[in-house]
């Protein structure tokens, strides 16, 4: 059974559009079990709730599933072809054209009045591309970003207790900042 701080941080990753750790402090969470949400989140009774909402691991991934392979319907029209000697298209050869496309597979060819429209479906390639960035998050595979950095950087600390410790610590600073200087010096 879910606790009322689990089932009022539920009701708040729904209002706030699913920020876990926003809606553990809202709802008086500490610091440190908002910054661990797993804590929540691996909970029964919050497992429980998910569950109840239709958020089930299964149901996730049967939806993500099929994100993953979602396409959109599309149409083409071939126009009529203008000049002596063009003949249109005939329909192979407009599922040639459609086919040709990565992904795309011809669904049907209409005929009017001299023109051909193709319906075929192709990938959805923004929800694919959204599906395939929220696993690659989930799995954890994609590489820690790295900033570029330009211009001075002040580095400020409070004196160690251990005057050796401080001493030391200020050679790593100054070979920090001689590498630094010497990279932007390359570039």
């Amino acid at each position: 059974m879910a606790t009322i701080k689990q089932k009022k941080v539920f009701q708040k990753m729904v209002e706030n559009g699913g920020s876990i750790r926003k809606a553990a402090k809202e709802v008086g969470y500490s610091d440190a079990m908002a910054n661990n949400p797993q804590k929540i989140t691996e909970s029964t009774g919050f497992k429980e709730l998910m569950n109840e909402a239709g958020l089930s691991h299964e149901n996730l991934l049967k939806t993500h599933k099929e994100l993953l392979s979602s396409a959109s319907l599309n149409w083409v029209t071939f126009s009529k072809p203008k000049g002596k000697g063009y003949k249109p298209l005939k329909d192979e050869e407009i599922k040639i054209i459609v086919e040709s496309a990565p992904g795309c597979k011809l669904i049907r060819i209409i005929r009017t009045l001299g023109e051909a429209t193709a319906y075929y479906h192709s990938p959805d390639t923004r929800s694919r591309k959204e599906a395939l960035n929220m696993a690659y998050k989930l799995n954890g595979d994609y590489a820690a970003e790295k900033k570029e950095h330009s211009g001075k950087i002040q580095v400020e600390s409070k004196e160690p207790a251990n005057p050796e410790e401080y001493k030391e610590l200020l050679k790593v600073k100054d070979k920090f900042e001689n590498e630094l200087k010497k990279k932007m010096q390359i570039q």
